[in-house]
C-alpha cells in the first residue's frame, strides 16, 4: 500500500494535469459549472480519504471522475426540476471511462467560455482556469491583474453561464470569428505560462503537450482559419526545443547556447509545414509570424546561417499587426546583431511604453546592448535591476551570472 505521502503527491499530479480534462467532462453531463466544480473538489477529497485506506485505483482519473459523477446524480436527486439530467448522466455512467471524449468536450467549452454574453476580458482568463486547469495565482501573474479582482471576474463569469445554461459545446460555423480570437489567446497562454517557467523541475510538460494538442484539434475545426494554422505551428516549434531548455543540473539554457541535435526534428517539421499551410491561405496574423520567427531563428541555429535581416522584417512586420512591448523589445536585439549596438541602443531608447523600465526583458536587453558597447558599469545596473525584478529562483541564478560577468 502506497504511503500517505506517495497518495498526497498523486493527487497533486492528478489535480495539475487532468484538472481541466476531468471538469470539462463534467460540465458536458450536468451542464452547470459551479455543480462541477463542487463534484470535482469533493472527488478529489474523497482521494484523499479513501486511497490511503485501500489503494490508488488502476485508474485513478475514471475514479474521480465516477465520483464526481455520483455527487452530480446526489444533487441532481434532490431536485426533481432535474429529471431530465438524470436520465441522460445516467445513460453516460453506463460508458466506459473514454479518454478521447475529452476532445470535443474541452474545445466545445472554450467556445462557451468566449460567449458573447460574457465580459471579453475575462474571456480567455476562464478559459485558462475553467478549461485548462490552471490556478488563479498564476493566470492573475500572467495578466498583470491582482489575484483577488480576477478571482472575483471569475466567479461572475461562471455564475452567469451556470444560470445561462449556455450549451457547452461547438457552436455552428458562423459563430466562430467572433469566439476563436479568444480561443486561440488561451491555448497559446497555456503554452506560455508553462513555457516561461524558469525550472526545469516545475515545468508541466503534460500542459504544454496538451497546448499543442487543442491547437491542432483547433486546426481540424477550422482548416481555412490561417492563424489556427499559426498557433499550431508557433506551439510545435517551440515545443521541439522543450527539452533542450534545462542543462543536467537543472540550469537554464539559453536560445544560442542549445544544442541543436536535442532538438525534436519531427516536430520541427510539422511546424514548418503548418506555416506553409497557413501563408497559402493569404490572411497574415501575429500566431503565423511568431511561427516564422521562431523557424527562423532554429534555421539560424542549425545552419550557421545569419539570416538577421530576414528575421528584423519579419518583427516589423509583427509589430505593424500586433505591437507590444515584447515584441519591440525583441527586434531591439535583432539590431544589435543586424546593425549594431548603437542602432540598437537608439531603438530602445525611443521605445515608449509607461512599464518598459519594470520589464524584466527590456532591462536585460538594455544590458546586453551596453555590455556590446563596452559600458560595463551601465550594463552592471540593468542586470541588476532585472535581477530585482526576477522571482524564480533558476532564473535569478542566470541573469546573476550575466551581472558577474559584466562586471570582470
Amino acid at each position: 500500500m502506497a504511503t500517505r505521502e506517495l497518495i498526497q503527491q498523486q493527487i497533486e499530479q492528478l489535480a495539475t494535469n487532468d484538472y481541466g480534462r476531468l471538469l470539462s467532462l463534467l460540465i458536458k453531463y450536468g451542464n452547470d459549472i459551479c455543480l462541477a466544480e463542487d463534484a470535482l473538489q469533493f472527488a478529489f477529497a474523497q482521494a484523499s480519504e479513501h486511497w490511503s485506506k485501500k489503494a490508488i485505483p488502476r485508474v485513478p482519473g475514471a475514479w474521480l471522475y465516477r465520483v464526481g459523477v455520483n455527487y452530480m446524480l446526489n444533487r441532481f436527486k434532490s431536485n426533481e426540476a432535474n429529471h431530465i439530467s438524470i436520465e441522460v448522466i445516467d445513460c453516460e455512467v453506463a460508458e466506459p471511462y473514454i479518454e478521447k471524449a475529452f476532445e470535443d468536450y474541452r474545445l466545445g467549452l472554450l467556445f462557451a467560455c468566449a460567449h458573447p454574453a460574457i465580459d471579453k476580458n475575462v474571456h480567455t482568463p476562464l478559459m485558462l482556469q475553467l478549461v485548462l486547469g490552471i490556478n488563479v495565482e498564476k493566470i492573475a501573474r500572467a495578466f498583470a491583474i491582482p489575484t483577488t479582482r480576477l478571482a472575483q471576474k471569475l466567479v461572475r463569469a461562471k455564475k452567469k453561464l451556470s444560470v445561462s445554461k449556455f450549451p457547452f459545446e461547438i457552436p455552428e460555423p458562423d459563430t466562430f470569428p467572433s469566439r476563436v480570437n479568444a480561443v486561440l489567446a488561451a491555448i497559446y497562454g497555456c503554452y506560455a505560462i508553462d513555457w516561461l517557467r524558469f525550472n526545469a523541475v516545475e515545468t508541466n510538460e503534460d500542459m504544454a503537450e496538451e497546448a499543442l494538442f487543442l491547437a491542432t484539434l483547433l486546426v481540424k475545426l477550422m482548416p481555412e482559419h490561417a492563424e489556427s494554422f499559426g498557433l499550431a505551428a508557433l506551439l510545435s516549434i517551440s515545443h521541439a526545443r522543450s527539452k533542450s531548455r534545462f542543462a543536467i543540473d537543472g540550469s537554464f539554457v539559453p536560445f544560442e547556447e542549445q544544442h541543436t541535435n536535442h532538438w525534436n526534428k519531427s516536430l520541427l517539421r510539422q511546424g514548418e509545414y503548418l506555416i506553409h499551410q497557413a501563408f497559402l491561405l493569404k490572411q497574415p496574423g501575429r500566431y503565423q509570424l511568431e511561427a516564422a520567427i521562431q523557424s527562423a531563428h532554429c534555421h539560424r541555429l542549425i545552419t550557421g546561417q545569419k539570416n538577421w535581416e530576414q528575421i528584423q522584417n519579419l518583427y516589423t512586420g509583427l509589430i505593424t499587426i500586433a505591437p507590444s512591448l515584447g515584441a519591440h523589445v525583441s527586434l531591439s536585439l535583432v539590431m544589435l546583431k543586424s546593425q549594431g549596438a548603437s542602432v540598437a541602443l537608439n531603438y530602445l531608447d525611443n521605445i515608449e511604453h509607461p512599464h518598459k523600465f519594470h520589464f524584466q526583458p527590456a532591462l536585460l536587453a538594455y544590458a546586453q546592448i551596453y555590455a556590446m558597447l563596452d559600458s560595463c558599469e551601465q550594463a552592471s545596473a540593468f542586470y541588476q535591476q532585472a535581477l530585482d525584478l526576477t522571482t524564480d529562483v533558476i532564473q535569478r541564478a542566470h541573469i546573476a551570472k550575466k551581472l558577474r560577468e559584466s562586471q570582470r
